[in-house]
């Protein structure tokens, strides 16, 4: 089967390193799998990611290139990753072109525009399932008015890697943050949260673009940023020794559906404290899943899982299915889709 796997960024976000992992094992079942990603603008993080996890070169080019590419290539099942390939995909698809096209929509869609929810009902029903990770994303979608029988709901996966016993020692204190710059992260709500904590004695933030954090940083006296400092790390993947090495993660997202780095730091053992939003509340117990509002209440919590040295009680509904569980119930889907010989009105879990 040829599988297109086509993007509309060049970052790399949970849903990038989950999509690009499941296309290594599907490769490695004897799916024949590429990727396209509408930017130009080298170098690209996603590229990387792509080529250290698949060892293949993506394409890279615009729209009208993605779609000549579609055309030559003839792929059985695209993913279109982002609205930006979606709409051209799914245009390809009123001109009679036959492929299964799935959309992934892991997100809440935070602070989208008119214009983006616009273009995404155009040619709507040309999408054979929107792909989402998570109660809380099919809840998202459905209040857009997409059907549920055209949603197929499979939880994140996490590589093999994650299930490995931890390793090192947790530094005493040591507080974790990881995610991109967007505001939604919150990041600066964050920093605020580690300062006001009594039992916290290092900060580390994983980002892409610390500059609006560094700024906030410099306000401080050097007295206060010996005392109470905090790391910037830029551009670097975090693994599982990043989490093997700290106390807790903080994660003070306002809007997620259901966050990577919190299944990974789970995985590895890390206490997390998180926002209350999405299907996060599945994953993490109550006393420690908090509104993102007050930042005293959240230097609490983390004063409490500090000062315990202890991990977050074992609070899931869930558990992460491995890559290879993924990948089984994306292709039971897919098979689905073949076997019906129309679009999925009747789809699921698979």
């Amino acid at each position: 089967m040829r599988i297109l796997m086509a993007w509309s960024t060049d970052g790399v976000g949970g849903n990038e390193r989950r999509m690009v992992s499941a296309g290594k094992e599907l490769s490695l079942r004897g799916h024949d799998v590429s990727h396209y990603i509408t930017s130009q603008l080298p170098p690209s993080s996603l590229a990387d990611l792509i080529v250290s996890v698949s060892g293949k070169e993506p394409f890279l080019g615009g729209c009208v290139g993605l779609l000549r590419h579609q055309v030559k290539l003839k792929p059985d099942v695209v993913i279109a990753n982002g609205l930006t390939t979606s709409i051209p995909l799914r245009l390809s698809k009123l001109l009679g072109k036959q492929f299964i096209l799935f959309s992934p929509r892991p997100g809440l869609d935070y602070n989208k525009s008119r214009t983006y929810f616009f273009l995404d009902s155009v040619a709507r029903s040309r999408v054979d399932a929107y792909l989402t990770n998570s109660p809380a994303a099919s809840l998202s979608l459905i209040s857009r008015g997409i059907r549920p029988r055209q949603i197929v709901e499979i939880p994140s996966a996490l590589e093999g890697e994650w299930f490995s016993e931890a390793v090192g020692e947790r530094g005493k204190g040591s507080v974790l943050m990881v995610g991109n710059c967007r505001p939604e992260k919150n990041h600066l709500f964050g920093l605020k949260v580690y300062l006001k904590s009594s039992c916290a004695t290092q900060l580390t933030v994983y980002t892409d673009d610390a500059t609006e954090l560094r700024r906030f940083d410099a306000r401080r006296t050097e007295y206060e940023r010996r005392v109470k400092p905090i790391h910037f790390v830029e551009g670097e993947t975090v693994g599982t020794g990043v989490y093997d090495s700290y106390a807790v993660l903080i994660h003070p997202s306002i809007s997620e559906s259901l966050p990577r780095t919190v299944l990974e730091a789970q995985a590895r053992g890390c206490g997390v404290i998180a926002s209350d939003v999405g299907s996060t509340k599945d994953w993490v117990d109550d006393q420690y899943c908090l509104r993102p509002v007050e930042s005293d209440e959240w230097a609490a919590a983390l004063d409490k899982m500090l000062s315990a040295n202890t991990a977050n009680p074992s609070f899931q509904q869930y558990v992460p299915l491995s890559v290879e569980q993924y990948v089984d119930q994306f292709l039971g889907q897919i098979v689905k889709m073949l076997e019906a010989r129309v679009r999925p009105d009747s789809l699921g879990p698979a």
